[in-house]
């Protein structure tokens, strides 16, 4: 007779196929013992067979289409100088081009190499949107894609989104830009994959920023995720982000969320001042 519990089935290391025998996990001796012993889904009593070669680590996350323009796979790089198709409203600053950088964030300004993640608010001269700001190596493998759409099925799939997110805006969007890094092996563990993705969305009047989370390999550096601004009050850290705690840094951000849909934040980011208090000191605008 089994004392406390016991657990039948399988899983797998951050992607969505995991199976648990009904009754398995159970402070109850008679299910975890019988269900086992007697049931089974092949019609064999006490036998359970499933098939584990099919689908992929990639499921069951909320991202958009992969693809794009390649980033120069170099260490601490950056992408050149892109210009947007519609200029973007960043907290009361228009900007008409933007960089994807290697470390995981989006700098308008010019590229940015930093590798190492401050939190925010920084306090400092940028304006910034990190989706998962790391040290991030993909010499030898994973890609960092980059896109614009200002039509197609895409733009229409993240104009419901967002409407669905902000329903009292009636968002319509015109233009989209999306970067992911896929599959992204941290510096020094080249074994490590990680998945995510920043959405930018615009019609001309707001501005929303999506962070898009896949499969997160346990990172052994800090992470910081969310976004900070020139000078202002305007910035957020995702909760779990920036901590020496490995299990928030690499699951919270995938399995948590603001708008109720695991791995996925979602901010409007066109409204605000950049003359608003910072650390209770007033900050030109």
């Amino acid at each position: 007779m089994v004392q406390g519990t016991a657990l039948a089935g399988y899983d797998t290391a951050y992607s969505c196929h995991h199976f648990n025998i009904l009754g398995s996990f159970s402070d109850n001796t008679f299910p975890s013992l019988t269900r086992l012993s007697l049931g089974s889904n092949v019609n064999v009593s006490g036998r359970w067979a499933f098939r584990v070669d099919n689908g992929s680590r990639d499921c069951n996350v909320p991202l958009y289409p992969i693809g794009g323009t390649t980033t120069p796979r170099e260490l601490d790089g950056s992408s050149p100088q892109i210009y947007l198709n519609q200029t973007f409203n960043y907290f009361g600053k228009s900007y008409s081009q933007i960089y994807v950088n290697n470390n995981g964030h989006l700098t308008f300004e010019a590229p940015w190499y930093s590798y190492i993640p401050l939190q925010f608010p920084m306090d400092e001269s940028r304006d910034i949107i990190a989706p998962y700001w790391t040290d991030i190596d993909n010499r030898e493998s994973g890609n960092i894609y980059y896109v614009q759409y200002t039509s197609g099925s895409i733009l229409q799939q993240v104009t419901q989104d967002i409407n669905l997110y902000f329903p009292e805006l009636n968002f319509h969007a015109s233009w989209i830009f999306i970067a992911t890094w896929h599959k992204v092996p941290y510096f020094f563990v080249a074994q490590t994959e990680s998945t995510f993705q920043a959405v930018l969305a615009s019609n001309g009047n707001y501005s929303f920023v999506i962070l898009n989370y896949g499969p997160l390999a346990s990172s052994p550096v800090p992470i910081e995720a969310g976004y900070d601004t020139s000078y202002s009050c305007h910035h957020l850290s995702i909760l779990g982000s920036f901590s020496n705690n490995t299990i928030p840094k690499s699951l919270f951000l995938t399995l948590s969320s603001n708008i109720n849909v695991p791995g996925r934040w979602a901010f409007r980011v066109s409204n605000g001042s950049r003359g608003c208090s910072f650390n209770g000191k007033k900050k030109a605008s």
